[in-house]
């Protein structure tokens, strides 16, 4: 898992779990979306990533700035990419992940910002 402590990143792989590599990717694609979304921006883009530990509590919340307010179908996110058969499915599969360890997961944005909070609450136990 990594940790961040005063800019220096910390990878303590001495435990082998399940849970870090569903972590990897629930940053991973939260992460992607970010970019992709942030990186079409003009003005000023950014991103800011806050991973908060508490014993064996874990939020992850990610945010960015946004070009323009995303498209929802259903209550689901839908892609911007052309191939919609091929792509749109990451969310989801955050969704899932969350999901399986009770956890919960919640997005906000507005005009100019977009953040996903996912809170998992027995992470390490």
């Amino acid at each position: 898992l990594i940790f961040l402590l005063n800019n220096k990143i910390k990878l303590d792989l001495k435990e082998s779990s399940q849970i870090y590599l569903d972590l990897c990717e629930i940053i991973a694609i939260s992460l992607d979306n970010a970019i992709e979304a942030a990186e079409k921006v003009v003005d000023n883009p950014w991103i800011d990533i806050r991973i908060i530990r508490n014993k064996s509590m874990l939020l992850i919340r990610i945010s960015n700035s946004i070009s323009k307010k995303p498209r929802k179908l259903l209550e689901r996110f839908m892609t911007d990419k052309k191939d919609v058969k091929q792509h749109g499915f990451g969310m989801l599969s955050v969704e899932r992940i969350v999901k399986r360890y009770e956890g919960e997961m919640d997005s906000v944005y507005d005009d100019n910002r977009f953040e996903v909070s996912i809170m998992i609450y027995d992470a390490f136990k």
